[in-house]
């Protein structure tokens, strides 16, 4: 398999003698025209071909992390596509475009802000199909882990708490503490705070807030009602993803989603995560 890398374009203007097509599906990647030469530090092998019409193309061979070798060519301007029309765009929480939907968006402020974010971001309108993953994690392990968090002084001060419009009203999601953070807070202190958005956190960033009444019905009017109703719209939406998986199974999870996308995606992968927090 050929992979181009490239800086994206809108258009693909047909100045070269050829046009490099995607194996897959047919769709012109990029003209000939726009071929260059730049080496990677990181490359196990470089040679120089005759290619598209083109003499002493540079094609260079990689290695991805999972020990796939794969070649590359590198040109000036490419289009990556999906299908022959579908603009491909990865995005994840720490794209700085991206921050402007809150900090670790939930489901109903992403799903409400990408959109419009990604016409900003690429200077255009346009129709697209999004996938989302996600991965759950063991839920004490996670409440824990957060409790740290939270101890040693960190905040949720960035979050929009956006729905329906418009953010959550302090009425709506008031403070556990007083001051600039919690730091140094007791694990009974944490937990005791009714309206600690810690608490079924996984299910409330993963479902349809709306249906609830946004924050007013899943902090201060929370009930085993709202709850049922919270819990059966996340694994709505977790059904509907193009995949989710366990933080404890995260490379088993690569494979998945390699299969999933039909498509060899390179992860780093942090230490393994087991059921214990730091």
């Amino acid at each position: 398999t050929c992979f181009i890398v490239a800086e994206n374009s809108s258009r693909i203007q047909k100045k070269g003698q050829e046009l490099i097509l995607c194996r897959k599906c047919g769709a012109d990647v990029a003209d000939s025209y726009y071929l260059f030469s730049k080496e990677s530090p990181g490359a196990h092998k470089i040679e120089y071909q005759n290619l598209f019409g083109r003499k002493n193309v540079t094609v260079q061979t990689l290695v991805n992390p999972f020990g796939v070798p794969f070649k590359i060519v590198t040109a000036e301007k490419a289009r990556c596509a999906r299908m022959g029309k579908l603009h491909e765009t990865w995005s994840r929480h720490r794209d700085q475009w991206l921050r402007r939907c809150g900090l670790h968006a939930d489901f109903t402020e992403l799903t409400a802000c990408v959109g419009g974010e990604l016409d900003r971001h690429e200077g255009s309108a346009v129709h697209r199909r999004y996938f989302y993953i996600t991965l759950l994690r063991e839920p004490v392990a996670r409440y824990l882990s957060e409790y740290r968090h939270v101890k040693r002084g960190a905040t949720w001060k960035g979050s929009r708490h956006w729905c329906q419009g418009r953010t959550a009203t302090a009425g709506e999601v008031p403070p556990c503490y007083t001051g600039e953070s919690w730091r140094g807070v007791t694990l009974e202190e944490f937990a005791s705070c009714p309206w600690n958005l810690a608490n079924n956190r996984q299910t409330r960033m993963l479902a349809d807030l709306a249906l609830v009444g946004c924050y007013n019905g899943t902090l201060r009017h929370r009930s085993a009602e709202t709850d049922r109703v919270l819990l059966a719209s996340a694994k709505r939406n977790l059904a509907a993803m193009a995949y989710f998986g366990l933080t404890e199974f995260q490379k088993r999870g690569d494979y998945t989603i390699d299969e999933i996308l039909n498509d060899k995606v390179a992860w780093k992968h942090p230490a393994p995560l087991s059921s214990l927090t730091r």
